[in-house]
């Protein structure tokens, strides 16, 4: 996919999430734009932009296990 058609893709997500997403704890009102997080791994996530972040507020999905969980990549997978 070229670059145009990333960026093209990306903002439709974006106006999406605003459309479409509640953010919980969340101001709509005073809200940056969301983080565009292409990957996830354990604890951390990463952007676009290859900036990583501490998900420190992670809901109860993923706090035991962390993103990207091997194990439990491969049984989703075998489900689909």
């Amino acid at each position: 996919m070229s670059e145009s058609s990333n960026k093209s893709v990306n903002s439709q997500l974006l106006e999406d999430d605003k459309k479409y997403v509640w953010h919980p704890f969340t101001q709509e009102l005073t809200a940056l734009s969301p983080l565009e997080i292409i990957r996830a791994e354990g604890a951390t996530l990463i952007d676009s932009k290859g900036k990583e972040y501490i998900d420190a507020n992670s809901s109860w999905w993923v706090n035991v296990h962390g993103h990207g969980h091997p194990h439990i990549g491969k049984a989703i997978c075998r489900a689909i």
